[in-house]
């Protein structure tokens, strides 16, 4: 599996928690246009759609429900081993993530921040 569908994973779970692209986006730090299109590129790939959308609500169709119940949880176990692993910054086992601007453009960067962020890790700092 490529980097973009771990992503991409990530940004649909993100999607069908929160029932809104904007709360989504907001909570993964991405914006609104790039998180909408990674959904569209995911339903594409896999060939089904996961997300049933009005102009007024966003919700898992079934076949999203069962994704959603399938990766959600191994998403809280990452964010809660980076959490239980973390003193300083990012830190997955011994190793030391940094972020510059410059990595911060990529997608992967960016959902791992943001996953990090929503578990609420104390020491996550950005500089």
């Amino acid at each position: 599996m490529t980097v973009a569908s771990y992503d991409q994973l990530a940004i649909f779970s993100a999607v069908a928690q929160e029932r809104s692209f904007t709360r989504a986006a907001a909570r993964l730090g991405m914006s609104q246009p790039a998180l909408s299109r990674a959904m569209r590129q995911l339903e594409e790939r896999l060939g089904v759609r996961l997300l049933a959308r009005t102009t007024r609500r966003v919700s898992p169709t079934e076949a999203g429900e069962y994704l959603l119940r399938v990766i959600a949880p191994r998403f809280e176990e990452i964010a809660n081993e980076l959490a239980a692993s973390s003193t300083s910054g990012i830190s997955v086992g011994f190793r030391s993530v940094r972020a510059s601007s410059k990595k911060l453009n990529s997608p992967i960067s960016a959902t791992a921040i943001g996953l990090c962020y929503s578990a609420g890790l104390p020491s996550l700092a950005i500089r």
